[in-house]
């Protein structure tokens, strides 16, 4: 007597349902290596080719100035393989557009993680070795987080995740997140006074990691303090609320919050330290609060939200 036996898994089902996925699987992973090179190759073509008159000026005035065309600069790209980053040699301005012709030759990427020297990567974490599976970037993501003020993780944690999310849509976004983000925060770098102030409201030019334990160490005193966070809505209704105003000024601290704020302060001629906004501080308040075993209150919002904010938390 024959007795069926059902097995669990894949190893149970009939061969043709997964034929399609055995076979899609390979191609998936083909396309997702082909395509972004594909578009850096066409992208760096077609500006090759529209920049053409101004590259060869440029390359003329490089020869005249010092006597060669392009300086080299010895770098890491993919799988660690050395290679020449290319400039055009002499003063003024483009001599960076030279870095096309690495592009083009699939030296780099219009994006990825930073090309390395020998000796910074020798600094990278095991864990992060991965960032050099693929090109390096002419623009990278820790780079616009620096433009924008939230680098609040590292680099190499910054790259790791990049390399694990890459996608050409994706590569597209951050290089033109990347040009805004020149655009408003190029030039000279400017100074950082320790605080800013709009419209009467004095807000903490600080970092995240101090405004965190800013906040752990206010947790041991008895006093009760009010912390605030204020983006340019909030700095647009305080202009016309007196009574709004008065509530933000009489807080211990206001901290800036949004690229609002960023903008701004490029237009006073300041830097903003860091971007220290609620969505990404919370998280790191909360594994600041168990590492230091303190606990948090929920207060606010409908019933039952904060029951599920306490849910997701865990």
């Amino acid at each position: 007597m024959r007795t069926k036996i059902d097995i669990p898994g894949p190893l149970g089902q009939p061969v043709y349902r997964h034929w399609g996925r055995s076979q899609l699987t390979p191609l998936v992973r083909l396309m997702a290596v082909v395509l972004p090179r594909l578009f850096d190759w066409l992208f760096s073509l077609l500006l090759i080719w529209i920049l053409a008159p101004l590259l060869i000026v440029r390359g003329f005035i490089s020869q005249w100035q010092s006597g060669q065309v392009f300086t080299r600069t010895s770098l890491l790209g993919r799988y660690q393989a050395p290679f020449q980053k290319l400039a055009f040699a002499g003063k003024g301005k483009g001599r960076s557009l030279a870095v096309l012709f690495n592009i083009l030759r699939g030296d780099m990427a219009f994006a990825g993680p930073r090309p390395l020297s020998k000796e910074e990567a020798a600094q990278v974490p095991v864990d992060a070795l991965v960032r050099f599976s693929i090109r390096p970037g002419l623009t990278s993501p820790h780079q616009l987080h620096q433009r924008v003020a939230i680098a609040h993780e590292a680099e190499s944690v910054t790259d790791k995740e990049f390399v694990y999310s890459e996608t050409v849509k994706g590569d597209a976004g951050l290089i033109a997140r990347s040009a805004v983000s020149s655009i408003l925060g190029g030039g000279a770098p400017k100074p950082s006074p320790p605080s800013l102030n709009f419209v009467g409201i004095s807000m903490i030019n600080t970092t995240m990691e101090e405004a965190i334990n800013w906040i752990v160490t206010q947790t041991r005193c008895a006093e009760k303090y009010h912390l605030a966070f204020v983006n340019p809505d909030c700095l647009n209704i305080a202009y016309t609320h007196s009574e709004y105003t008065g509530v933000l000024q009489k807080a211990r601290r206001v901290l800036p919050d949004g690229i609002g704020i960023h903008v701004g302060c490029r237009m006073l001629g300041v830097s903003l330290r860091a971007n220290v906004n609620g969505t990404d501080l919370f998280p790191r308040l909360c594994e600041k609060v168990v590492e230091q075993n303190l606990s948090l209150f929920l207060l606010g919002a409908k019933p039952g939200i904060a029951d599920a904010v306490a849910a997701n938390i865990v």
